[in-house]
């Protein structure tokens, strides 16, 4: 069989880190491939840049760009569905990069081959990220072997706003690439730049669900849906892509468009894995009745108490009851004490002001 990889690429004013992503797609062995680039109406001169770049013999027929509205800049899932949509229908298996994204030359080469023996799975590499580094330092190290022994080993973790480090999916499981064979896919190992799928696969599950805002938790809700549905995966243990570590503007509002994204994954799919586990408890929806919430009345107070009544979090009046989903009527006087003696509630918080709306 033939295997055509579409690439599809989301992008906003990241010009440099998409010079380095076009860099090592252009470097690969394997040709069979197209890539669709979305960009939010960047304006650091990204389709100045593209234009130019689609007059090369190399792009002129490989690459697609479509330059969206500035209001949706920040529409994660709405940009890659784009994409994806713009791909040719020559392209069999898709790759969902962002543009902050660099391949080694073989990348694809190593995963076409990868394709052709486990034909119809997905197929899952590492995504390392990696330090602080400009965009001169990494097109100065030319072998690809030599960034991955820049990424510091252990748990990730975030500088402005941007993880570096190893494998995310380290916290999640104990190891996730011991599997050598196929094996059922687990949604809690989708970081979307780590996976390689049928196109028809993609579209099956309806693709990215466009009702999420901005960033974050968009991949596991995708995963989610993918698990939902028995697919099987292939882990490549070998095989890695690299995140280029760039600081995150406007970082308090993404951090309140990730956690309201964690809760929307929660009411539509339910509890699953570990997810629950990443709530910030000082933000109001985590408490909904939707999400297994509970309200009780303590002196003139009013209480939320979470799913798993481990978190406690005091209102600011009683309106807040009807905008946790329950009625004033029904709730319960309670003492608050009375449940941290029983080991129930004993981390009381309060809203958050960011997350108050």
């Amino acid at each position: 069989m033939n295997v055509y990889f579409g690439i599809a690429v989301s992008t906003y004013n990241r010009i440099d880190n998409l010079k380095q992503l076009l860099a090592s797609l252009e470097a690969q062995s394997y040709m069979h491939f197209h890539i669709s680039i979305v960009d939010g109406s960047s304006t650091d001169g990204t389709s100045e840049f593209i234009y130019q770049l689609k007059k090369t013999d190399f792009w002129r027929n490989r690459l697609r760009y479509i330059n969206c509205p500035p209001f949706n800049c920040f529409a994660a899932a709405y940009k890659r569905n784009l994409a994806v949509k713009n791909l040719p229908k020559v392209c069999n298996y898709l790759i969902i990069f962002d543009s902050d994204i660099i391949i080694a030359e073989d990348y694809l080469a190593i995963i076409a081959d990868e394709v052709i023996k486990n034909f119809g799975c997905i197929l899952i590499n590492k995504v390392y990220w990696l330090p602080q580094l400009d965009n001169y330092q990494i097109l100065n190290i030319k072998n690809f072997q030599d960034l991955i022994s820049l990424v510091p080993h252990g748990i990730p973790k975030q500088v402005e706003g941007t993880f570096i480090g190893e494998d995310l999916r380290f916290q999640l499981e104990s190891n996730p690439f011991n599997e050598v064979d196929v094996t059922r896919f687990n949604g809690e190992w989708c970081l979307l730049c780590n996976l390689v799928l049928p196109i028809s696969m993609f579209n099956e599950v309806g693709g990215l669900d466009e009702d999420m805002k901005g960033y974050g938790y968009e991949d596991v809700e995708f995963g989610r849906r993918l698990e939902i549905n028995d697919y099987l995966c292939k882990v490549l243990p070998d095989v890695y892509v690299l995140h280029i570590w760039h600081p995150k503007k406007d970082s308090i509002r993404n951090y309140y468009e990730n956690q309201f994204n964690l809760h929307y994954v929660l009411c539509k799919h339910g509890v699953f894995g570990q997810q629950e586990e990443l709530a910030d408890w000082a933000i109001w929806w985590h408490y909904e009745k939707m999400r297994g919430g509970m309200i009780i009345k303590h002196d003139d107070g009013y209480y939320a108490i979470n799913r798993k009544r481990s978190h406690c979090l005091e209102l600011p009046n009683s309106e807040w009851v009807a905008r946790l989903g329950h009625d004033i009527e029904n709730i319960q006087e309670d003492s608050i004490k009375g449940m941290r003696h029983m080991g129930l509630a004993k981390y009381i918080s309060t809203i958050h002001s960011n997350g108050g709306e």
